[in-house]
């Protein structure tokens, strides 16, 4: 298929650009009419805007800070570690993490590691704590957070194996049938695709809005069944891995020390069986959940 092929060669070309091949991959989630994919693919090339969307793990990085201070005489203290304990809590972040939520393109472009770039601080935090750090007549004048290039580069090529394997599993899916194939692979498929190679198994969909939800904010009710269907419906499986699961889940309780919750043969088997098409620690971890196992 034209445009499967066409990802997979720039993907694995070292001349094309990430943000080439996630145009290609938008065109490609427009055909298959996947929300998700297409959110993905638009927040990497737009960039991520804080505090609206979910930001991928591999965009959070820890991030010292450094400092330059400036007293009497000339005296002055360059790249000086600037310790996040003497921040305030809700501050501490600007020595110790930041998010990387830029578009794609512009982390791309310089592959020598031995450089770096700087988040500087803004004016008035540089201004509440200009006079923290020393006692004496040294203050801080400028502040900054260092980024080695190397998690640039890492970034890049994160998200450009996302897209190869997603690619690659989605033609191995068609296999040499015609473009047109590719409106015929049930959403369902495309979904767990995309759970599992562009999220890595590490979130789960609202199905139907195409909001993405991280896996730790989705919790099921203890002994409430109908709360663990739901979060496994949205972690990609079907009606009819549900109904399994429900069987195995009431197999296991004839067998068991109602005492001692534990998982059941049953269900162990249902989480092997569906091994690669819902995302499995997610799923064992709801299950355990609902049985109210730590």
């Amino acid at each position: 298929m034209k445009l499967l092929d066409d990802i997979i060669e720039i993907a694995t070309s070292k001349e094309a650009s990430v943000a080439d091949v996630l145009r290609k991959l938008l065109v490609l989630s427009y055909k298959l009419k996947n929300e998700r994919l297409k959110t993905w693919a638009q927040n990497e090339l737009d960039g991520y805007r804080k505090n609206e969307e979910v930001i991928p793990d591999y965009r959070k990085i820890t991030a010292h800070a450094k400092g330059i201070f400036l007293g009497p005489f000339g005296q002055q203290l360059n790249d000086q570690p600037i310790p996040a304990g003497i921040l305030k809590k809700e501050h501490r972040h600007f020595a110790e993490s930041a998010i990387l939520n830029q578009p794609i393109a512009a982390y791309e472009g310089n592959n020598d590691p031995k450089n770096k770039c700087i988040i500087e601080w803004p004016g008035n935090l540089v201004v509440l704590y200009q006079a923290k750090f020393f006692d004496g007549d040294l203050a801080l004048n400028r502040a900054w957070q260092e980024i080695p290039n190397s998690v640039m580069i890492s970034l890049v090529e994160t998200v450009r194996n996302k897209v190869l394997k997603f690619a690659l599993e989605l033609a191995d899916e068609i296999g040499d049938q015609p473009e047109e194939a590719i409106r015929t692979v049930p959403a369902e498929k495309i979904d767990r695709l995309v759970t599992l190679q562009i999220y890595g198994g590490q979130v789960i969909f609202a199905a139907n809005t195409g909001d993405i939800v991280s896996d730790s904010s989705v919790k099921v009710i203890s002994g409430d069944l109908k709360s663990l269907k739901a979060a496994l419906k949205l972690a990609g499986a079907s009606e009819e891995e549900l109904v399994a699961l429900t069987t195995a889940i009431e197999e296991d309780k004839k067998h068991q020390n109602a005492e001692k919750p534990s998982i059941g043969s049953k269900t162990l088997k249902w989480l092997s069986d569906v091994s690669g098409k819902v995302a499995g620690k997610i799923a064992e971890r709801l299950i355990a959940q609902y049985l109210g196992l730590p």
